[in-house]
C-alpha cells in the first residue's frame, strides 16, 4: 500500500515523504502520522511548503511537540515505522486534488490542500489551538501551484471530449 501511494507522488512529495518516515524513526515511533508528514513539509528542501505553513502559523518545534507526544511511542519499537490510516488518507487526497487538476502525480502543494480539507479530528484541533488558518493554507498552496511554469490544469471532462464536442460546447450547441 506504501509503495503505491509513493509512485504517485513527485520526487519534491516524496522527499517529503521521507523527512516525515525520518522523524517517525527518530522519534521512536512506529507509524508515520500527518504531525510526522507536517514536520516534512516544514524540514524538507521544499521552501515552498515550509514557506505557506509558517505563514499560515505552523512551527517546527510546535509540531515536533505533537509528535513527540504520539502513543504509539509507548509501544515496543523495531526501528521502522508504516504508514498510518491519517496519513494514508491525507496521501490519497492529495493524489485525488491532482488528479482532478488533470496532473498524474502529487506536488507537495496537493499535500498542502490536503492538510486544509483535512477531516483528522487530532490534527485540525492541534492546528486551530495554534492559531493556524487552514484556508490560507489552501489559498498559498493553490497560488503556488499555479505559478508553476510547468503546471498546467487540465480540465478531465475537456481533456476527454472529442474535438467535435469541445467546439459544440464552445459555439453553444
Amino acid at each position: 500500500m506504501e509503495a503505491r501511494i509513493t509512485e504517485q507522488l513527485t520526487a519534491e512529495a516524496n522527499h517529503i515523504y521521507s523527512h516525515g518516515h525520518a522523524e517517525a524513526i527518530r522519534l521512536h515511533h512506529r507509524e508515520i502520522h500527518i504531525e510526522h508528514l507536517v514536520l516534512g513539509m516544514l524540514y524538507a528542501d521544499s521552501e515552498t511548503t515550509a514557506r505557506i505553513l509558517h505563514t499560515a502559523g505552523v512551527e517546527y518545534e510546535t509540531m515536533r511537540q505533537v509528535a513527540v507526544k504520539r502513543q504509539d511511542a509507548q509501544k515496543p519499537w523495531d526501528n521502522q515505522a508504516t504508514l498510518a490510516k491519517d496519513s494514508l488518507r491525507l496521501l490519497q487526497r492529495a493524489v485525488k486534488v491532482a488528479h482532478r487538476d488533470g496532473q498524474e502525480q502529487a506536488q507537495p502543494e496537493h499535500l498542502l490542500l490536503a492538510l486544509a480539507q483535512s477531516d483528522d479530528a487530532h490534527i485540525v484541533r492541534v492546528l486551530q489551538v495554534d492559531g493556524v488558518d487552514m484556508d490560507l493554507i489552501a489559498h498559498l498552496a493553490r497560488r503556488s501551484l499555479n505559478e508553476r511554469d510547468d503546471y498546467d490544469v487540465k480540465p478531465p471532462l475537456v481533456e476527454k471530449m472529442s474535438v467535435r464536442d469541445k467546439l459544440k460546447r464552445l459555439i453553444g450547441r
